[in-house]
């Protein structure tokens, strides 16, 4: 479920929106999955007791069009990192796709609140670090889960830092808004909320009612991540994703098992 200063710093939550489309067939190559369960239900907790609670809040106060303009201005601060991931890539036109959704939706689009450079034609196309890492060659390492930032692998890990350390918009906050680091940190929360909001009532009746939700957002993970590096075209092998099956086995974590 893309954390970075901003909301894909929480893959946790955004996997849950995966689950809503991705089929939930269990997955091998889970070689810490005494640990990875354990901080599995540690997330699940935090999401019960604090995230989602006050999500529900959020989406009773704010009107369905003032939500959709908040996702629609967060998701416009991802298009330079986009840009840049695709750029690295190799993805030309996918890096001036984002350039392109950029200046329209900050200008027509009133800073994003209105994603006019969908209603052109122009869909939007995320790239992250994650997905560089992947094209340049560099295996996926085990399936890991990560507290509060959900499920990964050591590779989308590694990603992940390097977004978070690269991201335009975190640097925006930083140097142009001369954000405090706890302003910022309160930006971030935000964010989460947004997101964890939108999940409600897509993802969370999926979960609910999963036989085991764990390895039913592990599925859905690596499927979606797989798709994701692939541009939605992943190679078929017998069980259709082999993307994410070189797992190597994790000795400290399996000792916790």
């Amino acid at each position: 479920m893309q954390i970075r200063p901003h909301i894909k710093a929480f893959p946790v939550l955004a996997l849950l929106g995966a689950c809503a489309t991705t089929p939930a067939a269990y997955q091998e190559g889970d070689s810490a999955e005494g640990f990875n369960r354990a901080i599995y239900s540690f997330n699940d907790a935090v999401d019960k007791a604090v995230i989602k609670p006050v999500a529900k809040g959020y989406r009773a106060v704010v009107p369905k069009p003032a939500r959709t303009g908040i996702t629609n201005a967060l998701d416009n601060v991802d298009e330079p990192l986009s840009f840049m991931n695709a750029l690295l890539q190799g993805k030309i036109k996918r890096a001036f796709r984002a350039v392109d959704r950029f200046a329209i939706n900050s200008t027509y689009g009133v800073l994003g609140f209105a994603d006019r450079a969908a209603e052109l034609g122009l869909e939007r196309q995320e790239e992250d670090f994650g997905q560089t890492l992947a094209v340049w060659g560099v295996p996926s390492g085990p399936y890991i889960m990560l507290p509060l930032l959900g499920p990964s692998s050591l590779r989308d890990a590694a990603g992940f830092g390097l977004d978070s350390v690269t991201d335009p918009w975190g640097r925006f906050q930083e140097r142009t808004l001369n954000l405090s680091g706890t302003e910022r940190l309160g930006v971030t929360g935000g964010e989460v909320i947004e997101l964890r909001a939108r999940l409600v009532e897509t993802a969370d009746p999926l979960i609910e009612n999963a036989f085991d939700p764990y390895a039913t957002i592990k599925s859905a993970y690596i499927q979606s991540r797989t798709a994701e590096i692939f541009d939605g075209n992943p190679p078929v092998a017998k069980d259709g994703f082999e993307e994410m099956e070189d797992f190597e086995p994790v000795e400290d974590f399996a000792k916790d098992e």
